[in-house]
């Protein structure tokens, strides 16, 4: 949404993405470019950000680009980038490397890209005062803070989806988001299984296509299976999206870590109700909002609910 904003101002933007995540090579204005990489675990950043590289100092001269890294774990090319010339502007959405996904040489590495991203950037920018006070903290560099936008989506009024799936208008929770521990989507199945009265409400889980826990997964479709009205979709695209957003009843939030909690945020904007765990990133999205509770305690998630 910025980018085409500054689109219409004059600016010219190239994206970067993983080749297979965009059928485009272009979009409102903004240049699309598919970057090839390996699909393994410890080499997939790494590749993606050194041929994106790369492509940059082939195709645009340093005196007139701006480069903006989107993650913590694109640090690991700042150094290449500033060697070469290029300013950097770069965002802080916490630290990631608590993430219980990461092994101990994962987190290493993501601490000293950390590192790179505050000390080598032109410019560091957060989305949440908490983040901000972070690393003004530890690293003694002042950030700027900017927060997320925040604008009402008008509703799709399509219901192929819902059909598709036996999803009501209105009658369904909602939950989107990785298989992983952090997400919370166990805790969200057991609170739902434990309701002695779902009054015909389904739930919805909406898995990402990206890393799973395998062991956690396992759990929380075993779990899903001892209930008819707990519906799981895969790899979902953008206008199924917007089709159930459009129509949930409720949105639910059980992550027990977040650095921009994307979905809760595009729920507001949906204007649709919202559950969620009372983390500081949740918080901060604006607490006229949400129904918070305590992270992992099911029976205050069961009571909401």
């Amino acid at each position: 949404e910025v980018y085409r904003r500054l689109v219409e101002k004059g600016w010219q933007f190239i994206i970067f993405v993983k080749k297979g995540t965009a059928e485009v090579a272009q979009y409102k204005g903004i240049q699309i470019v598919s970057i090839p990489t390996i699909k393994i675990k410890f080499l997939e950043t790494p590749i993606y950000c050194l041929f994106s590289f790369f492509w940059l100092i082939t195709h645009r001269s340093k005196r007139d680009t701006i480069v903006h890294l989107h993650t913590i774990g694109c640090g690991i090319i700042l150094p290449l980038l500033k060697f070469v010339g290029y300013k950097v502007v770069s965002p802080h959405y916490g630290p990631d490397y608590v993430r219980v996904k990461w092994n101990f040489i994962e987190r290493a590495v993501l601490k000293l890209c950390e590192r790179f991203i505050v000390f080598l950037s032109d410019e560091v920018f957060c989305i949440a005062t908490w983040v901000k006070q972070y690393v003004e903290q530890k690293y003694n560099r002042a950030v700027v803070c900017t927060p997320n936008g925040l604008f009402l989506r008008a509703r799709t009024l399509t219901k192929i989806y819902l059909k598709k799936f036996l999803l009501e208008h209105y009658k369904y929770f909602l939950s989107v988001g990785s298989l992983t521990p952090e997400k919370g989507f166990l805790d969200i199945v057991l609170a739902f299984n434990k309701l002695e009265k779902n009054n015909g409400w389904k739930l919805l889980l909406v898995v990402l296509p990206e890393y799973r826990n395998k062991k956690y997964a396992q759990k929380v479709l075993n779990e899903a299976k001892k209930n008819k009205d707990i519906v799981i979709i895969e790899n979902p695209q953008q206008e199924m999206l917007n089709e159930l957003f459009s129509n949930a009843g409720t949105f639910i939030s059980a992550s027990s870590y977040e650095s921009a909690p994307t979905y809760l945020i595009t729920a507001i904007r949906y204007n649709i109700p919202t559950i969620a765990t009372s983390v500081e990133a949740n918080i901060v999205v604006g607490k006229e909002y949400p129904y918070y509770y305590p992270q992992g305690n099911i029976f205050a998630l069961i009571y909401l609910l």
